[in-house]
């Protein structure tokens, strides 16, 4: 994902050019883009615009009709390929309208839009319009959006999108953070998304969801390189952090909770868990983050924290002793070894101690919360609104 609260999203410049994409639609459901090589300011001005009806005859194809139309082989060819990826032309069956919106540009016919009914419950529309695709480290990032009718099934009509199952799951989640967002959505409800492709990832930037006279907004914000948050129009929302073991097959010893301290008799909280393991077993850090502290902390022994977001810490405690490169500041990734189980500092024998704190609590680490609240600054949503907001 292009950073968007760091370096938020190649400022307001990138998605003005992405907004000039070609769009695929289908209702109910889906529009996709499809950009093109040239840039805006290469486009001559168009005439007036001319709206031409075709009825699909025994033995036509998609291509032919084109081609009688007078489109030309590329625009043809690019019509066909983004129909492809929602539609199989070859269902096009006797009776069915094919509505083309031309126009003229240097004597020549250009195919604006390509709008095909198919039945009385599911038509496609194809919108084409010159693109500027972006570049990340990652490579060549092309802008789409997705948009429609939810449907009886909304997963089932992202489905018949052909979206990543990926995307689809994040897309379901981004509106976690609102307690209005209906569940499930509404069949009538309209929706849109804009999502980017990399060649090796598919991310979701913006969602939007209309019941009747009400929108829900979801804007995506890397709020640094580790954590991924979704924020409504007040700049509220929620972050997601996937935690996972810190050592390899846990065998916990002793749970989360009040019980009597196997040193000092006493009864009273404990703050984490303890995982029972040999002593030199490796321990993992749950989820990325940075490095705060490495070293002896008390009753703790050798002790590793780390930061994985401004509200949530992990600690590591007890240990025999620490992985040969690690530093405070560094940056780790999850399931990167930092240290080694030991009894270091108040310990009866080798294990591991391990704490979750969010914004400042201790919670179980064994039922760490799906997700976490978090809120952009004015400037910060200021930035997203203009750089990633779609109407629908």
């Amino acid at each position: 994902m292009l950073p968007l609260c760091a370096a938020l999203l190649l400022a307001t410049a990138g998605i003005a050019d992405a907004r000039k994409t070609a769009t695929v639609g289908v209702r109910p459901g889906i529009e996709r883009i499809q950009p093109s090589p040239r840039k805006p300011k290469d486009i001559p001005p168009a005439t007036a615009v001319e709206t031409r009806e075709l009825v699909v005859r025994r033995g036509d194809t998609l291509y032919g009709m084109l081609h009688k139309a007078g489109i030309d082989n590329d625009q043809r060819t690019a019509a066909l390929r983004a129909v492809r990826d929602l539609f199989d032309p070859s269902r096009l069956r006797p009776g069915d309208r094919i509505v083309l919106s031309l126009s003229r540009q240097d004597g020549k016919t250009v195919l604006n839009s390509l709008h095909l009914e198919m039945s009385a419950s599911e038509d496609l529309t194809v919108e084409l319009s010159p693109a500027t695709p972006l570049t990340a480290e990652s490579g060549p990032v092309q802008i789409r959006q997705v948009g429609g009718i939810a449907g009886p099934d909304f997963r089932q009509t992202l489905l018949r999108a052909r979206l990543p199952a990926s995307l689809i799951d994040e897309t379901l989640k981004a509106f976690q953070y609102d307690p209005d967002f209906p569940s499930p959505p509404p069949p009538d409800g309209r929706f849109r998304m804009v999502y980017e492709t990399t060649p090796t990832k598919t991310e979701l930037r913006y969602m939007a969801f209309r019941e009747g006279d009400r929108t829900h907004h979801a804007y995506r914000c890397e709020l640094d390189p580790d954590t991924v948050a979704f924020v409504g129009s007040n700049g509220a929302g929620i972050a997601f952090v996937n935690f996972a073991s810190p050592v390899k097959n846990p065998r916990v010893t002793s749970p989360f909770g009040w019980r009597v301290h196997p040193v000092l008799g006493d009864r009273r909280f404990h703050n984490g868990v303890d995982f029972g393991a040999p002593r030199g077993t490796r321990v993992y850090a749950s989820a990325d983050g940075v490095v705060t502290e490495v070293g002896w902390h008390g009753n703790y022994g050798k002790r590793i924290r780390i930061r994985h977001n401004a509200d949530v810490e992990t600690v590591y405690a007890h240990l025999n002793g620490f992985a040969k490169t690690l530093r405070r500041g560094m940056r780790v990734k999850q399931g990167q070894v930092i240290g080694y189980v030991g009894k270091t500092g108040l310990a009866t024998g080798p294990h591991l101690y391990y704490e979750m704190v969010v914004a400042g609590e201790f919670v179980d680490p064994l039922a760490p919360p799906a997700v976490f609240p978090v809120r952009l600054s004015e400037h910060q949503l200021n930035t997203l609104k203009t750089a990633l907001h779609t109407p629908l």
